[in-house]
């Protein structure tokens, strides 16, 4: 399971970088395409540079480089999140993609300026003093088949750890996290799920199993310990303060299971609702203040007669206190089924949108009304006619929506990563935004977009110009 080894790159081969045809629009100068080579040690060509990351297949702009195409011939199709480093000179004349067919590489951006970026060294070498690398070990360069390679790297937030994944088999690949201060594989498991989700703590959650999903373990990354944090986990749920998380929790087959389990940073404690024979406890949805945890409660009665399901109480609204692991109903009663929503709308932080369907007395409507519930938990097809309301998940009071007091919208958090710019036009730099790049003389300089996926050009007096979309981590290599 843990192991211990040590990473250096073998050696690389020199590349002579090829020249061609300049961009129409851009500077005259002879266009020099970059290549994944020796870049600084032989050829000098790690200067000067604009470097940035993307998980897409093209990322400059289509408008204003019509012709990269020519220079690096068509992209290929990289797999989903597979990230590629690229390069290009604030003058237009040196561009490329460093990161070589068949592998990717990650670039780290620290959190405090004091230090330096991070650039994952896979295939290439970048010898500059204003990053540092860090070498792979040789199980990352020794693969037979193209889908064995080292990739899914993501770094811890403090960049104190490198996960990635190398050698598919079925539904899985083995997964290796690196300390990034000693250079040591300090973790190796079979896992189904290729991005762990660190903690600030010195953990990690890894989701093991095969094709139908599997269970979530907590490993302590100092010490390899493991433990079963719970199911699979699809996605991680953060609250506000980011120091909480929830996880839903979907079975693979069946109507039964759904549920969510969470974990307290601070207080080191997994945490699960209380367990009954047959509950459905989802969806979960943190509070604005990211202090409580709302969730839908249903009890189900199985029948074995015709293997069905038969509501056994009307739905409630549950909160759990995350500061002491208690519940309390705070919503319920026999005369409607209570509906918290998947993403629920905070018109004030203290009310949320709730639905409830009324549960007939008479008894033939009654088993139809039963089985329209059923239809709407596991297939997501809710026919019952419920009306929309707003409850205060302090006191419990309910409202109808259109009494609902006003406040500004707070969304609730879904998750620690940004949606992807792909279906979104970039967006141009605002007035207060500081240059990445100002050239000498004062003529130009490059922006980052309103988006921070996009890069501009800004020539004096003039308009923002897009050279770059659907790119992150940008940093200038003087």
């Amino acid at each position: 399971m843990s192991t211990r080894t040590s990473a250096t790159s073998p050696s690389r081969p020199s590349i002579t970088p090829t020249f061609l045809t300049p961009i129409p629009g851009l500077e005259p100068d002879p266009i020099q395409k970059i290549t994944p080579a020796d870049l600084d040690e032989n050829n000098n060509l790690l200067h000067d540079l604009i470097l940035f990351g993307t998980q897409w297949p093209f990322p400059l702009s289509q408008k204003y480089f019509q012709e990269f195409k020519d220079l690096t011939g068509s992209p290929p199709e990289f797999p989903a999140r597979d990230y590629i480093l690229w390069a290009i000179s604030p003058d237009g004349t040196r561009m490329g993609r460093l990161t070589p067919e068949g592998q990717n590489t990650m670039l780290f951006m620290p959190r405090s300026p004091d230090q330096k970026p991070v650039v994952v060294e896979y295939g290439i070498h970048l010898n500059n003093p204003n990053i540092l690398t860090i070498p792979l070990p040789m199980e990352c360069y020794t693969y037979e088949r193209p889908a064995d390679y080292c990739k899914t790297f993501e770094f811890s937030a403090d960049g104190r750890y490198l996960s990635y994944t190398f050698n598919e088999s079925n539904c899985s690949r083995t997964l290796s996290i690196m300390d990034t201060q000693t250079r040591e594989v300090i973790y190796q498991n079979e896992v189904n799920g290729y991005y762990p989700e660190f903690t600030n703590n010195g953990k990690a959650f890894i989701v093991g199993g095969q094709c139908e999903g599997g269970e979530t373990l907590l490993v302590d990354l100092e010490t390899g310990k493991e433990q079963i944090a719970g199911d699979y986990a699809w996605s991680y749920e953060w609250n506000a303060a980011q120091d909480a998380l929830v996880v839903q929790v979907h079975p693979y087959q069946g109507l039964t299971g759904n549920s969510f389990w969470g974990y307290d940073v601070r207080n080191d404690r997994l945490f699960s609702p209380p367990k009954i024979d047959i509950p459905l406890d989802s969806p979960a949805t943190w509070v604005p203040a990211g202090t409580d945890i709302l969730y839908n409660h249903f009890e189900l009665l199985y029948n074995e007669s015709d293997f069905s399901y038969t509501p056994k109480a009307p739905g409630q609204i549950v909160r759990m206190n995350l500061g002491n692991g208690k519940t309390q109903v705070i919503l319920s009663d026999l005369h409607y089924d209570y509906w918290l929503c998947e993403r629920c709308v905070f018109t004030h932080p203290d009310w949320v949108q709730v639905m409830r369907s009324r549960i007939s007395a008479n008894p033939g409507e009654l088993a139809s009304n039963q089985a329209s519930v059923i239809d709407c938990l596991g297939h997501g097809e809710c026919l019952m006619n419920r009306e929309t309301m707003a409850l205060n998940w302090r006191t419990g009071e309910l409202l109808p929506w259109d009494q609902a007091p006003a406040a500004p919208p707070t969304p609730t958090p879904t998750g620690r990563y940004k949606p992807r710019q792909e279906d979104l036009a970039p967006l141009p730099p605002g007035p207060n935004a500081k240059p990445l790049y100002t050239h000498p003389s004062g003529d130009f300089a490059f922006y980052l977009g309103a988006d921070g996926t996009s890069l501009w050009r800004v020539i004096r007096n003039g308009q923002p110009v897009l050279w770059v979309e659907n790119g992150e981590n940008f940093i200038y290599l003087p």
